[in-house]
């Protein structure tokens, strides 16, 4: 073989059992910050049906209740071409959060909740440069969350969020606000569109949710019970 081919490699996982962690008692001097971590791996795949046990609130991972502090299930970071799909995750924090330096990511699948819903961010922090792109969520299921699938950004001027879309969401809302599109104030969000929004309110004396918008252009079109006139309107890119 020549010295100058190439290799790729890929690293398969298949649980189908239950990968339960240790009681906290027993970790001794190795940290529970990390009970699972890939690093530098090109071709990293998960399957099976299985299962990832945190054993309860010592912990705090993987499944785990509704109060959990940063707990969160998935986290990609300078991360490429990733596929998340059919999977469970209950963690209290965000199911899967999604910072710099990560692009091509396809979610498909994931039933989320109880947590804070599917994040990109926080990002921005110190008015550091972030960029995160090409980013689908599809076919999700989200019940108990504080928020669905949400962008979180510093208020600074280092990060500006455009071409953004949200297509065919519906369900109830325990509040009267369903989309909340709250922009920096420095840099507006651009390219916002918002397609069949079709979301309830629990609350029985308002027929229709609103919209909260600060600085944020785009068009709302397609079966719409929430109130959109906040956004402001702006032609959408192709």
């Amino acid at each position: 073989m020549g010295r100058d081919m190439q290799f790729k490699w890929r690293y398969t996982n298949h649980v189908e059992g239950s990968i339960v962690a240790p009681d906290v008692g027993k970790w001794n001097n190795h940290g529970a910050g990390k009970w699972l971590s890939f690093e530098r791996i090109d071709g990293l795949v998960f399957t099976g049906s299985g299962s990832m046990d945190g054993s309860g609130s010592g912990l705090r991972l993987v499944i785990s209740d509704e109060y959990s502090p940063n707990t969160d299930g998935i986290h990609l970071s300078e991360s490429q071409n990733v596929r998340i799909h059919n999977s469970i995750i209950g963690t209290g924090d965000d199911c899967i959060s999604i910072s710099d330096g990560t692009s091509n990511v396809v979610i498909d699948g994931i039933t989320c909740g109880p947590g804070h819903g599917i994040s990109i961010g926080s990002l921005g922090e110190d008015q550091s440069t972030a960029t995160v792109e090409k980013i689908s969520v599809s076919n999700s299921y989200f019940f108990n969350t504080t928020n669905g699938a949400r962008i979180k950004t510093w208020q600074e001027n280092a990060v500006h969020i455009s071409d953004v879309k949200y297509n065919n969401f519906w369900g109830t809302s325990s509040k009267n606000y369903a989309v909340t599109l709250n922009c920096s104030k420095t840099v507006a969000c651009t390219d916002i569109h918002l397609t069949n929004i079709n979301i309830t309110t629990v609350a029985s004396s308002v027929e229709n949710t609103e919209a909260a918008c600060i600085n944020a252009y785009g068009e709302a079109d397609g079966y719409l019970n929430t109130d959109m006139s906040c956004l402001h309107y702006s032609e959408i890119k192709d």
